[in-house]
């Protein structure tokens, strides 16, 4: 049974278990619905209750934990989730902490303003809540609106590449 912050009430899922990650000090489960092998990620903490299953395990042939997380930022990504390449600006304080601790390992710097030490980045993620979030903490300190994270939530990022 799990019982995620939206729902009312806890749902029953019998799921085929692939792999735990942590992401931000909480755990999750990654696993297929038996049924129709529709990936879940459910967070560990509202697990309210788990009892064993004759149901037999099924493996999600198009689920490679190697690889799922690549393009990803946190833990949220369905399977049929492309990457996008998000371009977004940072002043020069922020610059210094993103080059030394990158949001992603596709993080590239299209541009360094050598008067103001502000830079323009590049990432290639999935967009997700994780992705929005950094975004709406990274605007309170750079020219980004909150109207370009709307629009990013909208979905209307281009394949090649959209300023944030």
């Amino acid at each position: 049974m799990y019982q995620s912050f939206s729902a009312r009430e806890p749902v029953e899922y019998i799921l085929c278990p692939y792999l735990l990650k942590e992401f931000r000090n909480r755990w999750f489960l990654f696993g297929s619905k038996a049924t129709n092998l529709q990936l879940y990620n459910l967070a560990l903490d509202r697990i309210v209750s788990v009892e064993p299953s004759e149901v037999p395990f099924r493996e999600n042939p198009d689920f490679d934990p190697e690889h799922f997380f690549d393009d990803v930022v946190g833990v949220s990504k369905n399977i049929n989730n492309t990457p996008r390449k998000i371009i977004f600006w940072a002043n020069r304080e922020q610059s210094k902490y993103i080059q030394t601790k990158p949001i992603h390992p596709s993080q590239k710097i299209i541009q360094e303003n050598k008067e103001d030490g502000s830079c323009t980045f590049s990432i290639n993620v999935v967009i997700n809540f994780d992705v929005l979030r950094l975004h709406v903490v990274r605007t309170r300190h750079s020219d980004s609106s909150a109207t370009e994270c709307q629009r990013i939530h909208a979905g209307q990022i281009e394949a090649s590449g959209e300023h944030v």
